[in-house]
């Protein structure tokens, strides 16, 4: 099966201010996506059970590249620069939105 993603802004206010929630019940938020309901005052975080989940952040392409850097596990350039495009590609370059 193949993958979809859906790029949104986190909902600040949990599931309350989620445009995925639905109000189900009086005073219970439902999400259809995993098909689990939560109580006004449980909806006003982000449970850890939320399919949302956060983008990665971008990497830093500036510094020295030295043996040092590259002995103590650090990336080439070309990748940080590759995880930056695919975070654009993803994004519509504007992840920070």
């Amino acid at each position: 099966m193949s993958k979809s993603v859906l790029v949104m802004k986190t909902p600040e206010k949990g599931c309350i201010s989620c445009p995925i929630g639905r109000c189900y019940i009086e005073s219970f938020i439902y999400c259809p996506i995993t098909g689990r309901c939560e109580s006004d005052k449980e909806a006003e975080t982000i449970p850890d059970w939320c399919p949302l989940k956060p983008l990665p952040k971008k990497k830093k392409v500036t510094g020295i590249y030295n043996g040092e850097y590259f002995k103590a596990g650090g990336k080439l350039p070309s990748y940080k620069i590759g995880w930056n495009d695919c975070i654009n590609a993803i994004t519509g370059g504007h992840a920070d939105d």
